[in-house]
């Protein structure tokens, strides 16, 4: 729960759409006290974004006004702003991907081709100034088509189904919970753009391999059932 309400307070519009999401996953129905312990934080949680974003000069409001500002901008034909430069990457990219599905562009090729695309004035300029497409499925797609987005989503999915597995299966709280941590960690990156990134690649790994070492030596060592 700290997490999230770090993740939401630090202003980064990501974490605001992928919020909801998470909150749901850990809330939904489960046994005993652990739902219980769960649903009592979330509300918790809730409460305190709500009153910290009705604080007069909440960075919270600033940034949500200012991105529906950009939504109006970017549906006038304006595509400068912070969020109209993402939106427009993302459509580069599905237009990238209808000219190549198959294979890709490759590493140089896409930028190459996009950038030749915004010369033309199909895209707005400054969508350049960055080596990726902010969506890691999108940007894998493009560049390394059908068998690169099948590859990441693998990354991805693995972790997620096993987690979740262990999460619905074991009786154990204190291994429910740790499953449940693995399932998080999972469903937020995905909703970032951050695997390109040495840095992030490694954390999400050193996360996932991390948790998931905790909920084996949890299961094994209290003889639970779910492996």
């Amino acid at each position: 729960m700290a997490g999230l309400l770090a993740s939401v307070l630090s202003g980064t519009r990501g974490g605001w759409v992928v919020f909801p999401v998470l909150v749901l996953h850990a809330t939904r129905p489960g046994r005993g006290r652990f739902r219980g312990r769960m649903v009592g934080l979330v509300v918790v949680l809730g409460a305190v974004l709500l009153a910290m974003s009705l604080m007069p000069g909440a960075p919270v409001k600033g940034r949500l006004a200012e991105g529906i500002t950009n939504l109006q901008e970017y549906a006038g034909g304006e595509a400068g702003s912070s969020l109209g430069v993402r939106l427009e990457m993302r459509r580069a990219g599905w237009q990238l991907i209808q000219a190549k599905p198959g294979l890709g562009w490759g590493a140089g090729l896409l930028e190459t081709r996009r950038d030749l695309w915004v010369e033309e004035g199909r895209f707005h300029p400054r969508i350049s100034r960055y080596d990726q497409l902010h969506s890691d499925l999108v940007d894998t797609f493009a560049r390394r088509g059908v068998l690169g987005l099948l590859s990441l989503i693998a990354l991805y999915g693995v972790p997620l189904g096993l987690f979740w597995r262990h999460w619905r299966r074991c009786s154990d709280e204190d291994s429910r919970a740790l499953a449940l941590c693995g399932v998080l960690i999972v469903v937020g990156f995905v909703s970032q753009s951050m695997l390109r990134d040495v840095r992030g690649l490694s954390g999400y790994l050193g996360l996932v391999v991390g948790c998931w070492c905790l909920v084996k030596g949890r299961t094994a060592g209290a003889g639970l059932s779910g492996r």
